[in-house]
């Protein structure tokens, strides 16, 4: 079988080093990878990875000697080393990885494994976000389960990324957040696709003049999938002085959809599996580099739908609403764990991850006694619900500058308000709001 020989000769105990020398050679070499194509020790910055990996082009360029623009890192380590997702040990060793996959060497990486000859875990690198795209799946006597699972992963990867745009509190700029990133994403050179999912709102497609498709949606729900070319809309803008066009597309919602809706698809629609958006969305993957999902709030059928669909998961809040900030963390600790069992258990895929609180709206210089107690409340959320799997805390404070930590914030501006009534996202008319947006487009997904 795949690796029923160098499995077997291991000891219950193995230490990395046996892991190292009896079973990743062969394990990259099952999953594509000949001796030319791997290197051991791979250098990253001041550090080395366990491995690394590319396929040659020529003969002339055999990766195992000129060790340039890899493609694969491996991380491994010892038997006892507990890679279960929840454990210190886990999060630890994805953390490891991701500063590898993240390092400035690392800019041709696409994948990334950690394995302890028990269970391994494949991960994806997409601009700057790297998530899991499978669970951390036993090897059991042979590694055919891990084996085939990331071969099937990494023969067909996956052009977008997915990303839901989600807090359980309402008010907190979800859709101003989606419409602007969008446009953002789009000045940076990217194809989007925004899918709008609260129809008991619409905010999104009335913010765009865009109106609702009566049986769009709820027809994809429902398994008409003819429906999906025809209710994707294009959202274009022409600058008036500059005569340049500007644009994402949109998936616009369905009133049919909507709980008030008299003979509505609301309770039928109900019906469809927890990941049925991701069906729906599935084939769309290829076709563009990001797909924003504006969820309502809640954790009712439309904010599961998204969850669900989401590679990663982007959560706005404002410093000035303490359920905001709670419901940001309650669902990092809490909500995503489960909906990630859920996945890997209905798909085998890795599901979703939190990205860093993103402070929407946030005044460019909080006064100290409010400054203090958001602080306060984010240093209660992060004692309630963390534990020694789950710091909560880079999730608040990400960014690390001369010792210091500091949050990820979009500021208080006018303009952003005033584009509802124009219908046209800030980021197209304001120099000011597109550099802002760019920049957190940039912080965020764009490498």
């Amino acid at each position: 079988m795949v690796l029923t020989d160098e499995l077997s000769l291991l000891p219950p105990d193995a230490l990395e080093k046996d892991i190292e020398a009896q079973l990743s050679p062969k394990f990259l070499a099952v999953l594509g990878f000949s001796r030319a194509e791997i290197a051991p020790n791979f250098p990253v910055g001041n550090c080395c990875v366990d491995w690394g990996a590319r396929h040659n082009a020529t003969q002339d360029d055999l990766f195992s000697q000129t060790k340039t623009a890899p493609t694969l890192y491996m991380e491994v380590k010892r038997h006892s080393h507990d890679l279960t997702e929840g454990s210190p040990n886990y999060r630890d060793t994805v953390q490891q990885l991701t500063n590898y996959l993240s390092a400035p060497s690392s800019k041709t990486l696409q994948w990334g494994i950690i394995q302890n000859a028990n269970h391994a875990q494949l991960f994806r690198k997409h601009g700057r976000v790297v998530h899991p795209v499978t669970p951390c799946i036993p090897f059991g006597t042979d590694g055919t389960a891990v084996v085939q699972r990331f071969k099937e992963v990494m023969a067909e990867p996956v052009r977008g990324l997915t990303i839901a745009l989600y807090n359980n509190k309402g008010g907190v700029g979800k859709t101003t957040t989606t419409i602007n990133l969008a446009a953002a994403l789009y000045g940076l050179g990217k194809k989007v696709l925004v899918v709008e999912l609260d129809p008991n709102q619409g905010d999104l497609g009335d913010s765009l003049g865009i109106e609702p498709i009566k049986d769009g949606m709820s027809g994809l729900f429902l398994g008409n999938h003819e429906d999906r070319d025809r209710i994707i809309k294009h959202y274009q803008y022409t600058h008036p002085t500059k005569k340049i066009q500007h644009g994402f597309d949109v998936i616009p919602s369905d009133p049919l959809l909507s709980e008030d809706e008299e003979g509505g698809l609301f309770k039928l629609a109900q019906n469809a599996a927890a990941h049925r958006l991701r069906q729906i969305l599935e084939p769309l993957r290829q076709q563009y580099d990001y797909i924003l999902i504006d969820a309502p709030p809640g954790l009712t059928f439309f904010p599961r739908q998204a969850l669900c669909a989401a590679d990663v998961v982007l959560m706005p809040a404002k410093h000035n609403n303490r359920n905001s900030l709670k419901n940001a963390g309650q669902t990092i600790a809490q909500t995503l764990p489960k909906v990630r069992g859920y996945m890997q258990k209905k798909l085998g895929v890795g599901g979703p991850v939190p990205l860093p609180i993103l402070l929407n709206n946030a005044q460019s210089k909080i006064p100290k006694a409010q400054l203090k107690s958001m602080q306060d409340c984010i240093q209660a959320i992060i004692d309630e619900h963390g534990h020694p799997g789950m710091d909560l805390r880079p999730f608040f404070y990400p960014q690390k500058q001369n010792g210091k930590t500091s949050m990820i914030f979009v500021p208080a501006m006018s303009h952003i308000a005033q584009s509802d009534f124009t219908q046209v996202p800030g980021v197209f008319r304001h120099r000011a709001i597109k550099d802002q947006y760019e920049n957190l487009a940039q912080e965020y997904f764009v490498a």
